[in-house]
């Protein structure tokens, strides 16, 4: 009932009218636009803080408010999915571009608008290619450390403007160092606003979380430095932002600048395709619409080439945006396109507002949103589900915090694929036995279980390929070393979904081991092509075309005729079951 009441209210658009409307605007309800100031309330100050947090222009911030969010609107299939600067990609933004240029100057402005055309240009390829498989490099455990690494870097690179001190240095260790031995230099004034800020902010979204927090906090801070006049005693503000709506263009850097932001392009287009699919799948359920990804793809193309052609930086889908949009009672996209009027009407008229928001403040809205980066419940569940990947994830993590975020990535890539070549060189396997009225089970946990004398049944629950090969005749040849007699040992193919050229070889090398030994190698339950294929390779010959069969019961049978042995008794029929993937 709370589900059909949330969403209950007038439609704005006919029914005829949205069927020529972008998907992302059906079902616009009057409720959208107050979602919309909503989400500008609390959009605005984050985009000010990640600008600086990218080393922009605080105004570049704003920009990125106003093309990219028209341009993902235009494609976009879900209706609740905000876009927008985002803390887990403006550092990278600043880690790849800082070494070229400094941060805020010209050059470093023209590198990242480039650097967001080259994001549109892969995530492009990315659309044409169906390889939205780009997310799975990161597992969510992986993902989770990455995304708790880059957490840990945004409030360390926040804590010098919170507190009023002054660090020379650009790595996340040293700057830690840095801030400890600075302490006795903070200004308590910026200090005492900065502490504030966020405990406002903290607080709001505890107990008033419809409230927006973020604007509330650096109002609040804006009027007491104006009021008390703490400029002079210190505290900084933002200052005074370009009025007028950005210009647009190609940016100006040379061939060599493409190459050398090649990488951090990828890290980014990674982290833009797993959180983008994994918020509009999740809201898309919650609201019982379609969530198309492969349109949301070509929408971030859209929006991120019109970044780049506007001067500002990368745009990525924002859960905690989106979050805000759903509980104010956004529907539909409409929410996004008011909260582009609200900007350039900051833009146009209301600059001189901004100019007095103090640093601290800003910091403290973009360090409470870096702590959101840290999924403190997942690693945890992690580390009891499973401990070797939140290794994985925790060096990672420090990774990025004491090298970098794009080293970060690269070795969160590489432990994410060690891992999964991992478990797919030891998948699960197990000897079987067929327990009466249940079927087949695991025999290490079954003593229920019965089979024949000589009888040997094995399940590999894994594709037969090269990383498991020779686990799987390990395992073979095991078996029948443990068994008294053995006569013959069938393999369970029903989740051999695939065999390649080397599982292939490896079925012929064991049959022969296995016939030297006077034990019949014998499979059931293999599809129709790949029975062709180990009849090309002569798996088939060295078997005998006797010794495949549908199912493991016709496998017992026919093992009992053989041997002259009557069959168990009650022993129901089962019927075959096979994966829907064949």
């Amino acid at each position: 009932m709370e589900r059909a009441h949330s969403d209950s209210g007038a439609k704005l658009l006919s029914p005829k009218m949205a069927r020529w409307m972008p998907p992302g605007l059906a079902g616009a309800r009057p409720l959208d636009l107050l979602a919309g100031l909503t989400l500008a309330a609390m959009a605005i100050p984050e985009a000010l803080g990640y600008s600086l947090l990218a080393g922009m222009p605080p105004v570049t911030g704003l920009y990125c408010m106003l093309l990219p969010v028209a341009a993902y609107v235009l494609l976009a299939s879900s209706r609740q999915i905000v876009v927008g600067p985002d803390s887990s990609t403006a550092p990278i933004v600043f880690a790849a571009l800082l070494p070229f240029a400094a941060a805020g100057s010209p050059r470093f402005v023209a590198m990242a608008a480039t650097l967001s055309i080259i994001v549109g240009v892969i995530l492009l390829v990315v659309w044409i290619a169906r390889l939205s498989v780009l997310a799975d490099f990161l597992s969510r455990p992986v993902l989770a450390g990455f995304l708790a690494g880059i957490g840990v870097t945004v409030v360390v690179s926040q804590l010098p403007d919170l507190l009023g001190i002054t660090v020379t240095s650009h790595r996340s260790l040293f700057k830690i160092w840095e801030i400890i031995t600075g302490l006795g230099s903070a200004d308590a004034w910026t200090a005492t606003i900065g502490v504030l800020s966020i405990a406002v902010i903290v607080l709001l979204h505890r107990f008033a979380h419809r409230w927006p927090a973020q604007l509330s906090a650096v109002v609040l801070a804006a009027l007491l430095v104006w009021v008390a006049h703490l400029q002079q005693h210190g505290v900084a503000t933002v200052g005074a932002i370009p009025h007028g709506l950005p210009s647009l263009g190609f940016p100006t850097t040379g061939w060599g600048d493409i190459g050398r932001l090649l990488g951090p392009a990828f890290a980014i287009v990674v982290l833009i395709v797993a959180q983008t699919v994994a918020t509009g799948q999740s809201y898309a359920f919650k609201r019982s619409y379609r969530f198309m990804p492969g349109r949301e793809i070509a929408a971030l193309t859209l929006a991120n080439l019109a970044a780049g052609f506007s001067g500002t930086y990368v745009v990525n889908a924002s859960a905690t945006k989106t979050d805000v949009v759903d509980s104010a009672g956004g529907r539909s996209q409409l929410a996004s396109l008011l909260s582009i009027v609200v900007v350039v009407a900051i833009l146009l008229v209301g600059g001189g507002l901004i100019a007095v928001l103090p640093v601290t403040a800003v910091a403290a809205v973009v360090i409470v949103a870096g702590t959101h980066l840290i999924d403190v419940r997942m690693l945890r569940d992690v580390l009891r589900a499973r401990p070797t990947e939140f290794i994985a994830a925790v060096i990672g993590g420090l990774a990025v915090v004491c090298l970098s975020i794009t080293w970060g990535f690269g070795i969160l890539v590489v432990l994410s694929i060690a891992d999964r070549l991992r478990i797919a060189r030891r998948p699960s396997d197990s000897a079987i036995s067929l327990v009466p009225g249940r079927g087949w089970h695991e025999r290490a946990s079954s003593p229920d279980g019965i089979l024949p004398p000589g009888f040997i049944a094995y399940r590999f629950s894994s594709s037969l390929y090269f990383p498991n090969a020779a686990h799987f005749r390990e395992r073979v040849i095991e078996l029948v070393e443990a068994e008294e007699q053995p006569r013959w040992l069938v393999v369970d193919a029903s989740a051999i979904v695939h065999i390649d050229y080397t599982g292939g070889l490896t079925l012929l090398d064991v049959c022969r081991e296995l016939r030297a030994l006077g034990v019949q190698l014998v499979l059931a339950d293999l599809t129709a092509d790949q029975r062709r294929q180990l009849r090309i390779l002569g798996v088939e010959d060295c078997l005998g075309t006797e010794h495949f069969y549908d199912t493991l019961e016709q496998a017992v049978r026919a093992y009992l005729d053989e041997q002259g042995l009557e069959w168990l008794p009650a022993v129901p029929e089962i019927p075959p079951s096979r994966y829907s993937i064949r």
